[in-house]
């Protein structure tokens, strides 16, 4: 979850602030990790050296541990993490757009969460 969370933090090359303390706090609240846990796993995740691992491979073996509720339920998070700096970049979208075809959801799951972040924290 952290190295997915990180694919979209880090589409703007800057892992902001606000875009590391969504993923701490989703780590904490949606896997339960304690929040020195949950700050390593992020930090690893946005870590250059982590930006090398195959990406397909990372999102496809997330896919494969979590059930489709599950997978649905992330795209919030996912969005969440590329709105926690004001915006959700249409550049960001298009990478979520991208993971969810990958964690074998439909485009209209992809709309519904989407469709959370309100329209003026959204990119067109």
């Amino acid at each position: 979850a952290g190295g997915v969370m990180a694919q979209v933090a880090r589409v703007s090359r800057d892992v902001t602030e606000s875009e590391m303390e969504t993923m701490v706090e989703a780590l904490g609240t949606h896997w339960q990790l304690p929040a020195e846990q949950a700050l390593f796993v992020a930090e690893v995740a946005v870590d250059k050296t982590a930006s090398q691992l195959d990406r397909y491979r990372l999102v496809r073996e997330f896919a494969d541990a979590c059930t489709y509720q599950e997978r649905a339920r992330f795209l919030n998070v996912l969005f969440a993490v590329a709105a926690a700096d004001g915006l959700a970049s249409f550049d960001e979208i298009e990478e979520i757009r991208r993971i969810a075809e990958n964690l074998k959801l439909t485009h209209q799951d992809f709309i519904d969460a989407k469709l959370k972040i309100p329209r003026d924290q959204r990119q067109q």
